[in-house]
């Protein structure tokens, strides 16, 4: 830690997660507020004191001084490194998905899980299981767009936020089960709250760390959303927006 320590700091900032003192320090003050924007969603408890179990940096290296050589930018995690790059854009989305994926392991009150995302309209839609036929064309023909995210928090009071989000959370999503199918139209099962619980469950990576918690998390999920399973042909999957019952 005392290398990491020696390349010098100049700002930060630190936030209780979880009951977890978590700090962010730079050493380029003009990427302060855009890093804090970022994570704003979860900086409303800010902390009075220096003092800190976690500490995330960014070293932002920039031109040097010979000719032709760019330093590179780091992101560490404590004394471990996380990535090295030499685009500002990226060593900023690696340090707030570190510290997002870090403050997400903390919570009792939520899992991440893996999916595939598309929006439409601001609308989210969750593929918990896609066939593997190709469907990107078909969900562009339909107006929704891929996300780049893989992955979502599910939070046991119903909520559902992309992951990394950098602060973004829809408010309208559906949850789904994709099935290859050569039907005349797409067809719609609703899932029980216990179905529903046995498909995320089944689908989150963080069982074997915790099952008790995954368990009550994805329960507690499950009893303000229900899964859709989707059966249909891939040249139907637009339509499954005009099913206004599966939101």
């Amino acid at each position: 830690m005392e290398k990491v320590d020696r390349l010098g700091w100049t700002v930060g900032f630190g936030f209780l997660s979880s009951g977890v003192r978590i700090g962010v320090r730079l050493n380029d003050p003009s990427l302060l507020e855009q890093v804090r924007q970022r994570l704003s969603y979860l900086v409303s408890n800010p902390l009075a004191s220096e003092q800190v179990d976690h500490l995330f940096s960014m070293w932002a290296g920039g031109a040097s001084q010979r000719r032709g050589v760019q330093n590179y930018h780091l992101v560490f995690a404590d004394a471990s490194r996380l990535s090295r790059c030499l685009d500002i854009e990226k060593a900023i989305s690696d340090l707030v998905s570190a510290v997002e994926a870090y403050s997400a392991s903390l919570s009792p009150e939520q899992v991440l899980v893996p999916a595939k995302l598309y929006e439409q309209n601001e609308h989210l839609w969750v593929i918990f299981h896609e066939p593997e036929s190709d469907w990107s064309d078909t969900w562009a023909k339909a107006g929704a767009n891929r996300l780049p995210q893989s992955q979502v928090l599910l939070h046991e009071s119903g909520r559902v936020r992309v992951f990394p989000s950098y602060g973004r959370e829809f408010s309208s999503f559906t949850l789904l089960r994709l099935e290859d199918a050569d039907l005349p139209a797409p067809e719609i099962e609703v899932f029980s709250c216990g179905k529903t619980s046995l498909e995320l469950v089944s689908r989150a990576p963080s069982l074997n760390e915790n099952a008790e918690r995954v368990l009550q998390v994805i329960g507690k999920f499950s009893l303000h959303h229900r899964l859709r399973g989707v059966r249909c042909a891939p040249q139907r999957t637009g339509e499954i927006c005009l099913f206004n019952e599966a939101r």
